[in-house]
């Protein structure tokens, strides 16, 4: 589990949640947004003020499977998770091989493209 907060008062943008926290437990992804409750906090149960937090997430956003769920009031839920196995499986079967072509060296075309984007100053700070 991550939880993001913004630096400092200064680089408050109420646009953006004070803190985020990200869960990851087996192949799921749980976004959940941290507030403050000060009325100068945009309020991410709204799909446009959601939608502009979302797009700092991007890397998220491009599974077809994210479903947003509105977590925001005290009442109870009977919450169900259902796994597939057979995902479980390809996952791990696919950060095996993942594995065995780093080992191999199948994969250093990417750590010497990206060292030399960075020698040509082609990169960008995040």
């Amino acid at each position: 589990m991550f939880v993001y907060i913004q630096k400092n008062d200064n680089d408050n943008n109420p646009s953006f949640p004070y803190a985020v926290g990200i869960l990851h437990f087996t192949f799921l992804t749980y976004i959940f947004i941290i507030p403050t409750f000060s009325n100068l906090e945009a309020d991410f149960t709204i799909e446009a003020e959601f939608s502009r937090f979302w797009q700092f997430f991007k890397h998220y956003g491009m599974t077809k499977e994210f479903q947003f769920e509105d977590f925001s009031n005290s009442e109870k839920r009977n919450v169900q998770f259902n796994f597939s196995f057979k995902e479980i499986l390809k996952q791990l079967f696919w950060d095996k091989q993942l594995e065995n072509d780093s080992n191999e060296g199948k994969l250093d075309f990417l750590i010497n493209a990206a060292l030399e984007e960075h020698r040509t100053d082609n990169t960008k700070d995040i």
